[in-house]
């Protein structure tokens, strides 16, 4: 629920950021060109591997025999995704704000694997729903179906995001002074929003669920005052 909660936010607040840019958006189709061995990008392509590989090693398909383990190792995973995710929500803003393209580079990567998981995680969690699960069980395998589609979704929002930067560099256009600041403000809310929505799906926390609601009231009302500044 909190990471619904959040995914609302979010797109309030990418509104923002991608509107100018609104008639030059197109659909991506998510291929990553391999970079030449040895380079630096090809050891962050090896890095993201291991991200895939630790999360395939946790799936034992043996754990099935135990259901209420077999839960709790997929709400792991799920709150390794979305960690992931936030680490790549940081460096798409980042991106934004500096227009640095070695971030946009690693931003499109992650987003292969994030895309990765949410498939390896969602036959995980079909499997998972047809054991012999309790009702709290039951609902908690939903509650992780949904989150992680939410997250896929916001990684789906930086890579978007980043896309942007790199037509904005190739074009050598700029955030003025100001833009940049507003950004910062409301991107910061996003920022602590995301954080806290992982956090209360990894804790439970009731208070990381609040911090949620009171980031998307504040980048709503954001969102509709740099709307009014910026966009004639």
């Amino acid at each position: 629920v909190e990471i619904s909660i959040f995914h609302t936010c979010f797109k309030t607040a990418m509104t923002f950021i991608l509107l100018p840019f609104a008639d030059r958006l197109v659909s991506l189709s998510g291929m990553i060109v391999k970079e030449k061995p040895g380079t630096e990008g090809e050891e962050q392509a090896e890095g993201q591997d291991q991200e895939m590989a630790d999360t395939l090693k946790h799936l034992d398909k043996r754990i099935f025999e135990t259901p209420p383990l077999a839960v709790e190792t997929a709400s792991m995973e799920v709150v390794h995704m979305g960690e992931l995710a936030l680490s790549n929500v940081n460096k798409a803003i980042d991106a934004a704000l500096t227009g640095n393209r070695d971030d946009i580079e690693q931003v499109k990567r992650t987003e292969q694997t994030l895309n990765n998981m949410e498939t390896t995680l969602t036959d995980y969690l079909i499997k998972v729903d047809n054991l012999s699960l309790n009702e709290h069980q039951k609902l908690v395998v939903t509650d992780l179906f949904n989150s992680v589609t939410d997250i896929e979704r916001i990684g789906d929002h930086a890579e978007n995001i980043a896309e942007n930067v790199k037509y904005l560099d190739d074009r050598n256009l700029k955030f003025s002074t100001t833009a940049v600041e507003d950004l910062k403000d409301i991107t910061d809310n996003v920022r602590n929003g995301f954080s806290n929505a992982v956090e209360a799906r990894k804790t439970g926390s009731l208070e990381c669920v609040r911090k949620v609601s009171k980031c998307e009231d504040e980048v709503d009302s954001l969102r509709d005052e740099l709307r009014e500044k910026h966009i004639e």
